[in-house]
């Protein structure tokens, strides 16, 4: 008799709606990060340092990772897991589950249980301010657009939650 395999089903309400589980996560960041950042305003005041250029300062790698990006308001995927894998200790990087996609439709983005990926860094970089000196901080945060609270969903966890 052969067992039924685990199937998981992710479905999207939005467009450009994020699936991120990573799994095994490592970071690696530059220690002196206030050194780096003085040294390159020194250049960057002699006229030595491009204005638009910047250093990658923190990488997050993951052991596993999977990234599902929607493409529609109405976009979903089904996978389907190795039989014998239990749903409730299951997770979306758990690469001996041996996930396959099944199906997927309005899906721009599907990165499944993929190994060894760099999926998320921290820049930093020269920022000039109209009234004061340049500073060196990191860059992101305040460039994206911004959505209204009640439309992101976030949970607070750590690495250690992932593994």
């Amino acid at each position: 008799m052969q067992s039924a395999s685990t199937k998981v089903s992710v479905v999207f309400t939005r467009a450009n709606a994020v699936v991120f589980v990573a799994a095994g996560c490592k970071t690696t960041l530059i220690e002196q990060l206030d050194t780096l950042g003085r040294r390159i305003l020194e250049l960057y005041k002699s006229g030595d340092w491009p204005k638009n250029h910047g250093v990658i300062t923190e990488l997050v790698t993951a052991g596993s990772a999977t990234i599902l990006i929607s493409a529609s308001d109405s976009a979903h995927v089904d996978l389907s897991a190795k039989a014998g894998i239990a749903p409730a200790g299951l997770t979306l990087a758990d690469t001996s589950a041996e996930f396959q996609i099944a199906s997927s439709t309005g899906v721009a983005t599907q990165i499944l249980v993929a190994s060894q990926l760099t999926p998320l860094f921290r820049a930093s970089a020269v920022r000039r301010h109209i009234f004061s000196s340049p500073g060196f901080d990191s860059r992101g945060t305040d460039s994206v657009r911004r959505r209204e609270p009640e439309e992101d969903v976030f949970a607070d966890i750590d690495y250690g939650e992932l593994e």
